[in-house]
């Protein structure tokens, strides 16, 4: 097998490329070091991004109540004889489900503090979110998220 000078050059960049790329920011390659304030604040909007809570809501409804020999008696509720039926309105509770809001991109209304190594705490107009960078521990379901090649378990202090 003859190889040339050239082939063997040209094998030698290609591997030292593939080495700088893979260090410099290749898809899937793992990066160290510190995440920008941009990719804190993408990580936080992508843990609300879709998310839903519920949340309880009392509304009036209509009820129908029977007439007692009282209410009869004393024309109580409209009531002219015991048995005749009434409406009243009562407050109901029910559970709504809800969609949390997109949140804004990058502006000088988020505030971002760091907490610790790794650790931030993130907030926008009275919200708030603890972040912390991942390097290969588990994560909780529904907590880890990506921004900028970093990975990162995002805990809202709030419903989202």
């Amino acid at each position: 097998m003859v190889v040339t000078l050239n082939a063997l050059i040209r094998i030698a960049s290609v591997s030292l490329l593939l080495v700088v790329e893979g260090a410099c920011g290749v898809p899937g390659a793992p990066l160290h070091g510190e995440p920008s304030r941009e990719h804190l604040i993408q990580a936080v909007r992508s843990s609300a991004s879709g998310r839903t809570y519920t949340e309880p809501v009392t509304q009036p409804r209509s009820q129908s109540r029977t007439c007692t020999s009282v209410d009869a008696r004393t024309h109580r509720h409209g009531c002219a004889v015991a048995g005749q039926t009434y409406q009243v309105m009562v407050p109901v509770t029910t559970t709504e489900t809800r969609q949390c809001p997109t949140l804004p991109g990058p502006d000088s209304n988020w505030n971002v503090q760091a907490q610790g190594d790794d650790k931030w705490r993130v907030s926008r107009s009275g919200s708030v979110w603890d972040v912390e960078k991942l390097s290969g521990q588990q994560v909780k379901a529904g907590t880890g998220f990506t921004a900028g090649g970093f990975s990162f378990s995002v805990v809202p202090r709030q419903r989202c």
